[in-house]
């Protein structure tokens, strides 16, 4: 078995022993309950990762989903309730126009989230020795984290006429390393990046 191989079956056993499943799509994304689509998500409440297989980053999305697992696991009961409202609340906002005045709140909490998950997979990333590239890992990470400001000013989920995670003029003004703390503030020179492409 290749380490990528190795990696989907550690993924599958875990999250069997808690009764959940590990479901590839066959497309470049999968549907959100929401109603959006996305590369891929855990959901606790649902017991299961998707993935969109045909995606050319799928590996990439599953150790985050993976860590998304992760967190679930480690979080105290108290704690994932809090970081799931907060999720709700961004989610009604971004999907269904549904404003909270404890709003900016559920953004900040889940920039939080987002980036713990993402430190989460780029030590996963090592300890299996997957096949991806830490740095352009960790500038996309980045990038993830800092469009939740962008997001939260525009209302909308993924609001980019183009991706930027696939404009090297964009990916390459994002940190290589989480010293830059992405979830507390927005540098200018990264919105007016992000916002070019909205």
């Amino acid at each position: 078995m290749t380490r990528t191989e190795r990696f989907v079956d550690h993924v599958r056993k875990h999250l069997k022993e808690y009764g959940m499943t590990l479901i590839f799509g066959r497309g470049y994304s999968v549907n959100l309950g929401t109603g959006g689509r996305t590369f891929g998500y855990f959901d606790d409440f649902e017991k299961v990762i998707r993935v969109g297989r045909q995606h050319k980053e799928w590996l990439d999305t599953l150790v985050h989903e993976y860590c998304h697992f992760l967190q679930w696991l480690d979080a105290s009961t108290q704690t994932w309730q809090v970081d799931s409202r907060a999720c709700w609340i961004v989610d009604d906002y971004l999907f269904e126009n549904k404003k909270n005045p404890e709003l900016a709140w559920a953004f900040s909490r889940v920039r939080d989230y987002e980036r713990d998950c993402e430190i989460r997979s780029v030590k996963m990333i090592r300890k299996w020795k997957l096949p991806i590239s830490e740095k352009t890992y960790i500038r996309n990470a980045n990038l993830y984290v800092y469009s939740y400001y962008i997001m939260e000013a525009l209302g909308e989920w993924e609001p980019f006429t183009q991706s930027p995670y696939t404009m090297a003029s964009v990916v390459s003004k994002m940190p290589s390393t989480f010293r830059a703390r992405a979830h507390r503030v927005l540098p200018t020179r990264i919105k007016n990046a992000l916002l070019a492409y909205c």
